[in-house]
């Protein structure tokens, strides 16, 4: 295939020929004699006649319409393929999400400016980019949204090359929608990439299978009757019950014991500490709030602290353009006070971890602890990977290090939030290096060159 940049322009009107574009001549040199090609922009094509033209590729408005290609004068990078006599303009990279809010400034909610910013990016690059709601799709067409002249527009487009999926929910991931979708994807071969949510209990139990990360991993047991929980009590003094399908610190209970008492915490429902006297009365307390879906129990760790608010790592690990698992942010998350999860959901503190760790260890133990923190986490993104069903570009790995400087495993995902994002910038216009990450990770899975 050969690729070039060429403007798109929409100055062609002939009737003679309904479905004919005009190519630059560079292009045009090396393209057989034959006039007959087909032109592809995303997951939709049209047989064109071509003839030679000036320096941008020229269009009707009927083969734009043919290609759902909006017709307007843009520059997007033009390839051809011999072996198939194939125009292509592209790639097309989208992100598949919901509407969030009613907003006209922020229709996405709390991620509109990270889309907005891997709109600019794209643009720079000459990708074509959108964002559209799983339920706006309607054969090979899906009402997108394009970030233009500081607002996001709706318009008809096609199917992309390569999407990314953040699908802000479970429930919405299981849909009937979505599994249309992801059907029409298979048949259509677009790809797409963080598959799906990830369930604790799969995770712990894949990444217990490796010996190197297994010293990592605190002890964990899925919970299945009370004796489960009885006899992780009678080795830990603290314990943390979590949803397998559980996100952003949400109903999480913590669990300490000493000399018999009890007090409980929840990150959700549980404002104030619950003290109980028994096991019994602790049993009366937690399973009926447990015993309605699945949760495991994870031992708890002495985490280093700050004013008595627990400190964990987020690593953001992304691939780069060729498929190459990269660390691209971390960050030290504090709780805010009274409250045992860091998440940011949650009124979690964001810190550079070098400034964190070195306040509790010296510098070269510091260094290598970050060090270790994000080797673990590149390690952990290569074997879920490789283990779990489907593509994945994109993981948020939360690990913790204990008073005594050595590092756990708490646990990954694969829809990280992105006010979690250690690389996020305050100007609008400055775009992040994760923004970047990201899309050079769809351009690895559409098999686009760009270099």
């Amino acid at each position: 295939m050969i690729l070039s940049t060429f403007k798109i322009s929409p100055s062609l009107n002939d009737d003679t020929h309904q479905l004919k574009v005009k190519l630059p001549p560079v292009l045009y040199s090396k393209i057989a004699s034959s006039h007959d090609v087909t032109l592809s922009f995303g997951k939709k094509r049209v047989p064109v006649y071509f003839e030679k033209g000036h320096s941008a590729l020229e269009m009707n408005a009927t083969v734009a319409e043919a290609l759902s290609l909006p017709f307007e004068a843009s520059t997007l990078r033009i390839g051809y393929n011999a072996a198939t006599h194939t125009i292509t303009i592209g790639p097309v990279f989208s992100v598949l999400t919901t509407m969030q809010k009613a907003s006209v400034k922020e229709p996405f909610g709390p991620h509109s400016l990270f889309f907005q910013e891997m709109a600019t990016y794209c643009e720079q690059n000459y990708i074509f980019f959108y964002v559209f709601p799983i339920q706006k799709v309607s054969g090979l067409h899906v009402r997108g949204y394009r970030w233009k002249k500081s607002k996001w527009e709706e318009q008809w487009l096609p199917l992309p090359d390569v999407f990314y999926n953040r699908i802000p929910t479970r429930k919405l991931e299981k849909s009937v929608e979505a599994e249309q979708l992801f059907a029409l994807c298979r048949e259509q071969q677009i790809k797409y990439f963080n598959e799906q949510f990830l369930n604790k209990w799969e995770v712990y139990r894949t990444l217990h299978e490796h010996p190197e990360i297994t010293p990592y991993l605190p002890e964990t047991v899925l919970y299945e009757k009370a004796s489960d929980l009885d006899k992780m009590l009678q080795k830990h003094s603290t314990l943390f019950v979590k949803p397998i399908s559980g996100s952003l610190g949400r109903r999480i209970t913590r669990i300490q014991h000493e000399n018999g008492k009890y007090s409980v915490n929840q990150s959700s429902f549980w404002p104030e500490e619950n003290n109980e006297s028994s096991l019994l009365s602790l049993f009366r307390l937690v399973l009926p709030r447990i015993k309605k879906e699945h949760f495991i129990i994870q031992q708890g760790i002495d985490l280093i602290s700050l004013h008595r608010r627990p400190i964990d790592f987020r690593v953001l690990c992304i691939k780069d353009r060729t498929g190459i698992w990269k660390a691209r942010s971390v960050v030290a998350r504090i709780s805010a006070e009274e409250r045992f999860v860091s998440n940011v959901a949650m009124g979690g503190k964001l810190n550079r971890p070098q400034e964190i760790l070195r306040l509790f260890f010296n510098r070269h133990d510091s260094i290598g602890l970050q060090k270790l923190l994000v080797d673990l986490s590149l390690q952990c993104a290569t074997i879920i990977e490789q283990n779990q069903h489907g593509n994945y570009g994109e993981f948020g790995v939360d690990l913790a290090v204990d008073e005594a400087g050595k590092p756990w495993i708490l646990e990954m995902n694969t829809k990280p939030s992105k006010s979690e994002d250690g690389t996020l910038q305050s100007s609008k216009s400055v775009v992040r290096p994760s923004v970047k990450a990201i899309v050079d990770c769809a351009i690895f899975l559409s098999s686009y060159d760009l270099t």
